[in-house]
């Protein structure tokens, strides 16, 4: 892509009907709304916790005190959407002003660094005056022992701040695909002249088997394949777009092959439930994949399973032959 072609991108980032000026627009709605159910829900004060013989956390409040449409969410647990509590020792100004703008109160909102503790409501006790929580978080510290209840809005805000990380790269050409902003304006740029690939490798189409890729299958691979820049497959739940996934990364796997190959693809996904589930399909050359989360810790799960079934098998081989017998564990 030439420097003239990256600046005409850039000027159609910042045109006022451009798509990154309407997802400044649709951020600032968000913010807004999340605001919003914070400051309906309000704040408890608990007065006590204790963890309980099941690992449930039981919270002394008095709800007399709380808002009345919260009240009734907390009593009735099971008739309204699932909610998240945060628990803290004092109420984070995210929490409590109101007079910030919708882009001041993100500004804000990223600087506070202290993480509470999160918790799922299960029931309030109106005789004992206690809420009970189960805790959503593995890698959590237990909640103050005094302290205030809100409802939990950090998850909402690191997605803001990514949004807005993502659309601060895009406007200063920091990204790595040169031609993405013009890309998403609807514009056009010229593409080197690639080897079209018009059939799936073996070991993509393995990943469909016994009955092999539909039409629709096939078709998103190999476009996905020959795609310079960006492909968006799109489908409902169970119109097998994790075997996509899996055959595009074998295949990538085989063209890559006699180069490097191990650390070129990356799967990332908005839930942990869907790359531990593309872990187990994502195998390349009979290899597992690793898996790191967003700390940058490497589990070696799908790996160590690997190693072992693979010592096995190498056991049971050996096994079968005379000569080697005397080898096997």
């Amino acid at each position: 892509m030439t420097e003239s072609e990256s600046s005409s991108g850039l000027d159609l980032v910042a045109s006022q009907n451009s798509y990154l000026t309407m997802w400044d627009r649709y951020q600032d709605l968000e913010a807004r709304h999340i605001r919003g159910r914070i400051r309906d829900f309000g704040t408890i004060r608990y007065t006590n916790v204790k963890v309980e013989s099941d690992g449930r956390y039981a919270f002394t409040v008095h709800l007399d005190r709380a808002l009345p449409r919260t009240r009734a969410a907390l009593e009735n647990t099971g008739a309204v959407e699932r909610l998240e509590i945060e628990a803290a020792a004092q109420i984070p100004s995210s929490v409590t002003d109101t007079a910030m703008s919708d882009r001041e109160w993100l500004v804000a909102s990223r600087a506070h660094k202290v993480r509470a503790w999160v918790g799922e409501p299960l029931g309030y006790d109106s005789v004992t005056e206690t809420l009970r929580h189960a805790a959503t978080l593995n890698d959590q510290h237990d909640p103050p022992p005094q302290g205030w209840l809100y409802l939990a809005h950090r998850g909402d805000q690191r997605r803001l701040d990514r949004r807005e990380k993502a659309m601060q790269k895009l406007r200063t050409d920091g990204t790595h695909i040169p031609a993405l902003p013009t890309l998403l304006e609807g514009g056009s740029w010229q593409q080197p002249a690639r080897r079209q690939i018009t059939r799936l490798s073996p070991s993509a189409l393995n990943c469909f088997a016994p009955h092999g890729p539909t039409p629709a299958q096939r078709e998103a691979v190999l476009t996905a394949l020959n795609t310079p820049d960006v492909a968006i497959i799109q489908g409902p739940p169970g119109t097998g777009k994790t075997q996509v996934i899996a055959a595009l990364v074998n295949q990538l796997g085989d063209l890559a092959e006699g180069g490097v190959v191990a650390g070129s693809t990356l799967l990332t996904s908005f839930q942990h439930a869907a790359v531990d589930h593309l872990v187990t399909r994502g195998w390349v050359f009979g290899l597992p994949p690793l898996k790191v989360d967003s700390r940058g810790r490497g589990s070696t799960v799908a790996l160590d399973a690997w190693r072992i079934e693979a010592a096995r098998a190498a056991d049971l081989r050996l096994r079968e032959r005379p000569a080697g017998r005397h080898l096997a564990a």
